[in-house]
């Protein structure tokens, strides 16, 4: 008897395309936060400016990096 069965991770380009996926989610629902808490927000206009970019700062190294280091993650398959 084998173990489990991971040929989807075998495929090419599978991992590459979660993370690449990943990264579009996290984006895409921070974007949606602070569009909404900017809306929202009781506070005056630099409060709300200096709370989204104290979020979007480490967000944006986050995804740039885990896009930087995409390519590495899984090698390119052969022909």
């Amino acid at each position: 008897m084998s173990g489990p069965n991971f040929f989807l991770l075998d495929r090419p380009y599978f991992v590459r395309r979660i993370i690449f996926v990943w990264a579009l989610v996290v984006a895409s629902v921070a974007i949606w936060w602070m569009l909404d808490f900017a809306k929202s927000s009781p506070r005056g206009g630099t409060d709300v400016a200096a709370i989204i970019a104290a979020i979007n700062a480490p967000l944006s190294y986050l995804v740039g990096t885990v896009l930087s280091s995409w390519k590495d993650v899984q090698p390119e398959p052969t022909s």
